[in-house]
């Protein structure tokens, strides 16, 4: 995320009876202006590093390092129209108010932030965001209004908005082979639908393989102990993120299913995968995953 020029909206849910969530447009060009300031907004991802050093030797020895969830800060100048938005105006205090309404309903609900990069023909979008620090106003000598924040998502990345083959998925036929192309840049975490009735199945991504050679993939059998089969008419919904496994996505717990021993929740890599369903019809929902640095 390097370009904060560009079309930007805050998406949070108001609890509008509508339904519909609400957006907050941000660099508009017109009215109540929240233009974003392209010098001092960042988006962060930390890094978990371990290295110990060799026992009674030169040098280190490095482990496997994870990357955390993405960290944006925010700083918004404001604006009415072409002149700025002074504290002791109603544009002022109805831009800030607005933005703290915004925020609060972020801080325990998911919450979004969109942008359209330049010469792309999609949009982006932070996920599953949350208000992460408080918001800090700072008003200049002249009355000026400027504020900073916080926001955060669990994911290591950022993400198209639009789904391939949506809304159902990509589908992976029964015990065929089906290449799914990642475009983007890091590995993305999917997630994998399998449709009822089904008692024992798998679905492996043959393109990435453990320390022993064998493929990652997802193993469900339902003779383990506390498990059930799936039934017809409904689907069983695997969260490789969370590493998750519920009937219709948000029912029955499936996860007594899943073979312990067998089972790595995988993800997509950047290039070809090549998924292989063995027993049911698998449905991938992908967006393309954008690394933040």
């Amino acid at each position: 995320m390097i370009e904060w020029g560009t079309v930007y909206w805050l998406e949070a849910d108001l609890l509008d009876p509508s339904g519909d969530p609400n957006q907050l447009a941000l660099n508009a060009t017109t009215g109540y202006r929240y233009l974003l300031k392209q010098s001092e907004c960042k988006a962060t991802r930390t890094l978990r590093v371990t290295n110990d050093r060799v026992p009674q030797g030169d040098g280190e020895i490095i482990h496997r390092r994870f990357a955390d969830g993405t960290v944006v800060h925010v700083v918004i100048e404001f604006w009415n129209n072409n002149e700025t938005a002074c504290v002791g105006t109603a544009a002022g205090r109805e831009m800030h108010e607005t933005l703290v309404q915004f925020l609060n309903a972020m801080l325990n609900r998911d919450g979004r932030l969109y942008w359209a990069p330049s010469d792309y023909s999609d949009n982006r979008m932070l996920d599953k965001a949350r208000y992460l620090a408080p918001l800090e106003t700072v008003i200049d000598d002249s009355g000026a209004i400027s504020v900073e924040f916080d926001i955060d998502s669990p994911y290591p990345y950022t993400l198209d908005v639009t789904q391939p083959d949506s809304p159902g998925g990509i589908v992976c036929p029964n015990s065929v082979p089906t290449v799914i192309t990642m475009s983007g840049n890091v590995d993305f975490y999917p997630v994998i639908k399998c449709d009822g009735p089904l008692s024992t199945f798998s679905v492996e991504n043959l393109a990435i393989e453990d320390d022993d050679g064998d493929a990652l993939g997802i193993f469900y059998d339902e003779t383990r102990p506390g498990a059930i089969a799936i039934p017809g008419g409904s689907y069983i919904e695997f969260e490789t993120f969370r590493n998750t496994a519920y009937l219709n996505g948000d029912q029955t717990n499936m996860k007594p299913g899943v073979d312990p021993e067998l089972t790595d929740y995988f993800v997509l890599k950047p290039g070809e995968n090549i998924i292989l369903a063995t027993g049911c019809d698998a449905r991938l929902l992908v967006n393309t995953a954008w690394a933040v640095a």
